[in-house]
């Protein structure tokens, strides 16, 4: 993933889903990648499932947090890209 992702995007997404191993630690690399790389559309979504109990941040590169829901120990945040 991180070889694919660091190599930056053949084509870009609406929508980009990621549940990331909750102890590895990949939330933020995550969120820099898809934030700066040039992966989602305009008006695109990235969805990151994570533990609960780690903060999000509210923007990363293009990246605007939207929506975050918890369901027991497992949360979701969703976000959008920043018009340009």
């Amino acid at each position: 993933v991180s070889r694919y992702l660091s190599a930056g995007p053949k084509q870009t997404f609406s929508l980009i889903l990621a549940d990331p191993p909750y102890r590895l630690g990949w939330q933020h690399q995550l969120l820099e990648w898809i934030g700066v790389g040039g992966w989602l559309e305009k008006d695109g979504c990235f969805i990151l499932e994570h533990q609960a109990g780690w903060s999000p941040p509210e923007k990363s590169g293009c990246l605007n947090l939207w929506k975050y829901r918890q369901y027991g120990s497992t949360a979701v945040t969703i976000y959008r890209k920043r018009f340009e």
